[in-house]
């Protein structure tokens, strides 16, 4: 199975849901990660189960595979396992679970989600991967009953600053439904800045997460913030990163994931500059 270029409806937080993914159906794409934050699929609190239903009905009729959903909100102060504040991390692990009843209820088996920014609120590391730990653990036992996987995304300012980081924590957890999420723009930035000696470069992320490797977000920047740009304008060698997912047998989707000023064309140019490299 070939892998396949999906849109990030993270990238539309100026459109409802239904007009995000008519936006992302007219421009050809036949795969789309849904987002469970608001202004999109905030459920149960905006969503009841039905209407859920009625959302993925509307994207299969749009021609479109639901491959994942983002369940996390970037926030460090309310969407974070690392808060000092116990009920910060109790809100975060009960979205999780929800997280995974959406995901089942929409027919994907992939939520994405950080473990929190410690760094911006004063946790201390040891702490911030004591508690990501635990609360990762206890959510992950109910997304099985679902049928579904934490996909788990390295980030700096997070317990899990790279892939390495990504691969010591899952095996701490030592649960199956416990994987690594690759953003190529994350991975560049612990690669190429100073928040970390010797971080392994985005394409040796491929190579040691293997199997352990569950989804894939595709963005580009400079190696030093997260631009989220289109593939092709940043630094990142795409063609590599892609020559290494197939040499690891990568079966999983392509997740655009890109903050262009006009999601249309960046998501344009985005096909335009992988799809020829995706075919060589």
């Amino acid at each position: 199975m070939a892998m396949t270029l999906s849109a990030c409806m993270h990238c539309f937080p100026m459109y409802s849901v239904e007009k995000a993914i008519d936006i992302v159906s007219g421009l050809g794409f036949k795969a789309i990660e849904l987002s469970a934050v608001r202004p999109h699929i905030y459920y149960p609190e905006d969503y009841t189960k039905d209407e859920v239903r009625m959302i993925r009905e509307l994207t299969r009729s749009a021609g479109l595979k639901i491959v994942g959903l983002h369940a996390d909100d970037g926030s460090a102060f309310f969407s974070n396992l690392t808060h000092h504040n116990e009920k910060v991390r109790r809100w975060k692990i009960n979205n999780l679970k929800t997280s995974a009843e959406l995901a089942s209820l929409l027919g994907t088996n992939i939520i994405t989600t950080t473990p929190g920014y410690y760094c911006s609120i004063g946790t201390r590391k040891e702490k911030a991967w004591e508690w990501a730990k635990q609360g990762l653990s206890e959510a992950a036992r109910e997304c099985a009953n679902h049928g579904v996987v934490i996909a788990l995304e390295p980030c700096p300012g997070t317990p899990i600053t790279d892939s390495r980081d990504g691969l010591a924590l899952i095996e701490r957890i030592g649960l199956d439904n416990v994987k690594v999420l690759l953003d190529t723009g994350h991975a560049m930035m612990s690669f190429h800045s100073s928040w970390r000696e010797n971080g392994p470069h985005p394409v040796d992320s491929i190579y040691e997460l293997k199997e352990h490797l569950a989804y894939v977000h595709l963005d580009d920047n400079h190696g030093v913030e997260d631009e989220h740009l289109v593939p092709g304008d940043g630094i990142i060698d795409f063609e590599a990163v892609l020559n290494a997912l197939r040499d690891i047998k990568y079966r999983g989707d392509l997740s655009l994931e890109l903050a262009a000023r006009d999601p249309r064309t960046g998501f344009k140019r985005s096909r335009q500059y992988l799809e020829p490299l995706l075919k060589s």
